[in-house]
């Protein structure tokens, strides 16, 4: 079937308009993306930032418009403890104070008597950390660490343990206390933990008084040990 040259040239004009269409909207998808990387707005990701030209190299270097900024904030805290409804049978208990972030130890209390089914420690523990602040809101960065109430090292004489988020009282001027029930506890044994921030105000005297005692028995120990 063969057609008219009318017909012929009225299909020609058609496709011509129809290939200029699509021309016009390929060169105004381009000139809209171009628009964008100009503003700094990456249209795949959604996130706006600064451009800025490199008269060095004449090339357009990108800068974060929203750079978050954190500062490290060093902190002292002062933590005491006291465990309820504990089971018979867990003569004698101590406190481990773990950061999740190492998973060691860094500090312990005494073993205590446990009288009545309940366990106080009249010692504290000291620690020193830093936290990630924003410069902006002024937020601090999680910051965990695990208690485990124990009788000893082996598994069969861990009573309990519980996670604490310390950034969370970084702004405890005055003692704040929580009760925790015991994780991985087969009975409904609590522990309840008092935070202090020290200040020059709030104890941090009474933790360079301990601290110093501290570094002077481990010299007294040492300089046993090398004695003849």
């Amino acid at each position: 079937m063969s057609l008219s040259p009318s017909v012929q040239a009225r299909v020609s004009v058609l496709v011509v308009i129809l290939e200029t269409q699509l021309d016009r909207r390929e060169e105004s998808g381009a000139a809209g993306a171009f628009r964008a990387r100009r503003s700094g707005f990456d249209v795949r990701t959604g996130v706006a930032s600064a451009v800025c030209a490199n008269p060095d190299s004449g090339t357009m270097s990108r800068i974060p418009k929203w750079k978050i900024e954190k500062t490290k904030v060093k902190v002292v805290f002062r933590l005491q403890f006291h465990a309820t409804h504990i089971p018979q049978g867990w003569d004698k208990l101590f406190v481990s104070f773990i950061p999740i972030d190492t998973g060691k130890a860094t500090a312990k209390t005494n073993k205590v008597n446990v009288r009545n089914g309940s366990c106080k420690w009249p010692d504290p523990i000291y620690e020193t950390t830093r936290f990630l602040q924003d410069t902006r809101t002024k937020k601090y960065d999680e910051k965990h660490y695990k208690l485990v109430v124990a009788m000893g090292s082996s598994r069969s004489s861990l009573l309990g343990d519980v996670t604490i988020n310390l950034s969370g009282f970084a702004d405890a001027l005055k003692p704040s206390s929580i009760s925790l029930p015991l994780a991985n506890c087969d009975f409904s044994t609590t522990l309840h933990v008092t935070v202090q921030l020290l200040t020059s105000k709030t104890g941090f005297r009474e933790f360079e008084q301990q601290r110093e005692l501290s570094v002077k028995g481990v010299q007294t120990i040492s300089s046993h040990k090398n004695d003849p």
